[in-house]
Formats: C-alpha cells, structure tokens, sequence
C-alpha cells in the first residue's frame, strides 16, 4: 500500500506541482526531476538548464511529497534570486560565487533536546542555510551575543525553569556591556522564531534593541509545516 501511495505522489507532483514550478522558469530551457527511493527515504534530484539560468537542488524526505516539497522551497528561492540579478543581463546559476548570488542564511536553533534540534537542523542545511545547534543551557546567551545569525529558532522552554525569553534577556544584557558586541548589532535586530506547546498569547518576548521576535511556532508541527514556515521564514530575513 505504501508504495501505491508513493507512486500516486510522484504522478500528482509530475502531473501538476512540477509543472507550476517550471512555468516560473525561462522559456528557453529545459528541466528535469528525478525521484529515487532509497534506504533511508526518498531523494529528489533537479536539474533546469537554459542559455541564461540554470536551477539545481536535491532533496531527502520521507515521502516523495516531502522530498519535493524541501526541493521546492529550495528552487523558490532560486528563482527569486534569478529575478533579482536577470535584468542585469547576467547569467544566473545558484553556484556562480560572485557579488550577485545572494550568500547562505545562518540559521541558529536553540533548543535543550537535541533529537528535536538536529531534525531541524536537517531541514534547514536541505533549504540552503549554514546552521548552529546550541543545546547547552548555561552557553545560550553567549552564543546569541557573540555568534552571527540571521535567524535564531528559540525553544521557549528551555531545561526545567528556564524561559527563551530570559535567554534573550541575558543575552541583550551582555551585548550592552560591551562596546564591540554593540557595534556589530548597531543597525539590525536578529530575527527571532519562538516554538512552543503555549499559544502564542502565552509567550511574553522581553523587548530588545538587538532581537526581533518575528513568528511563533505551535508545537507540534509537522514535517511540511516546518519545511514551508521555514522557506516563508527565510524570505522575512531577505533570502
């Protein structure tokens, strides 16, 4: 049976998922999809080529669905990048390296139990992003102030007393004593994602002049959930 739902995925994506993603891509040019299942899940591999652009991802999911669906956000973001830099007249593939392909997010997930933080972790290196695991609970306020992110994914509770709110707390308290951690925030607030089992009306965010709390996330959360808010996530940042 589940191969039977599997091949009905792939036909589905074929037939219409693929298609409506091909027809946001130049004209001149040819793409092709791949779905292989392998031990550990399904993989999807693309490939578009044109004179002008080319596009390329693979992806592991459980499913063929959630295979695409990491694929997807991928090549989303592709495309976007490709509409950016097209009227300049410059070739465009997602590897060319130079001043108008837009760099990796880095993603910091902060979170106790690691199980959940490498999972997420895993869907965010497939969608693009250079990630930082912080699971040790007295290091989190430091790693906030003195390590880059774009995006920071907060557990909200964190070990047995502890709130993601008082991470933040410390963590702004410290950028402040310091003249060099000031200056690196100076202009920009880190974008900040709560995820919980509380509503969102439950989370109470410290105000910051260096994190900004942008979304919350309910607990649980699906695997295409977390892959689409996380795609949606990326484009706040600006990627």
């Amino acid at each position: 049976m589940t191969n039977v739902v599997h091949q009905l995925q792939i036909e589905e994506i074929v037939g219409f998922d693929l298609p409506d993603l091909l027809e946001k891509m130049p004209s001149s040019g040819r793409g092709e999809g791949v779905f292989s299942n392998l031990d550990d899940g399904w993989h999807f591999a693309f490939h578009f080529y044109s004179p002008n652009a080319q596009f390329a991802t693979d992806a592991m999911g459980a499913t063929p669905r959630d295979a695409f669906l990491v694929a997807k956000q991928v090549l989303k973001r592709q495309i976007d990048e490709w509409h950016r830099v097209r009227e300049t007249n410059t070739d465009y593939r997602p590897d060319h390296g130079d001043e108008l392909s837009a760099r990796s997010p880095i993603v910091m997930i902060v979170d106790d139990d690691v199980d959940t933080a490498l999972a997420t972790q895993a869907i965010f290196k497939q969608l693009g992003c250079e990630t930082v695991v912080v699971s040790e609970l007295a290091d989190m306020h430091r790693r906030l102030s003195f390590e880059a992110a774009d995006l920071i994914l907060l557990d909200w509770k964190l070990g047995e007393y502890t709130q993601g709110g008082e991470v933040v707390e410390r963590a702004s308290r410290l950028i402040d004593a310091f003249s060099d951690l000031r200056e690196r925030f100076e202009g920009r607030q880190t974008k900040v994602i709560t995820h919980s089992v509380l509503e969102v009306s439950q989370i109470q965010m410290p105000a910051s002049a260096y994190f900004q709390h942008v979304d919350h996330w309910q607990k649980p959360l699906r695997f295409d959930q977390l892959v689409e808010r996380g795609g949606a996530a990326l484009s706040t940042c600006g990627f």
